[in-house]
């Protein structure tokens, strides 16, 4: 989010529930928009951490100084390692991008192209092969499944979920 002080620390708003991520010595990788960029090292490395709900005020091995931190606001930390979960609506959001997004009776409905986490919710957005955009809340109320091997989500439609896939609309 910003760099913080003249030491190279910077503020991160989490978007994991796993607070243990957030140990001296865990490991990520930085990475701008799915483009990896190397501005400061392959590697960022934790030497200190102060937990704050949603926000840690960290500090990294492979960045000194505000100028190095500065040139990581934006970015997006990828984790080194995946904490797996036995909960089955347990996901990662780069890992939902990209996913065929079908009705129940196997219409294709659009592609996900964005994970957004709201108050409520997260939201997926679907475009349809039109170009038109929807949010669609990841609750069960309208997700059905997500098969991660098959890349592929169910949804649950509503009259307005997805514009495009309502029958009068056609």
């Amino acid at each position: 989010m910003k760099a913080h002080g003249l030491r190279g620390e910077v503020v991160i708003r989490s978007l994991s529930d796993a607070e243990s991520r957030w140990k001296v010595g865990a490991v990520f990788h930085l990475d701008f928009d799915n483009k990896q960029i190397k501005l400061v090292s392959e590697k960022l490395t934790i030497v200190e951490a102060t937990v704050d709900g949603e926000f840690i005020r960290t500090k990294f091995a492979e960045v000194d100084g505000r100028d190095n931190a500065e040139k990581l606001v934006g970015g997006y930390l990828e984790v080194e390692e995946r904490i797996q979960s036995k909960n089955k609506w347990f996901f990662y959001i780069d890992d939902l991008l990209g996913m065929t997004v079908h009705d129940e009776t196997g219409a294709v409905a659009g592609e996900v192209v964005d994970v957004q986490e709201l108050p409520a919710s997260h939201v997926i957005e679907v475009r349809g092969s039109t170009g038109e955009t929807a949010m669609v809340p990841f609750m069960k109320r309208f997700i059905k499944s997500v098969d991660t091997p098959s890349r592929i989500i169910v949804v649950k439609l509503i009259p307005g979920l997805l514009p495009w896939m309502d029958k009068d609309g056609q």
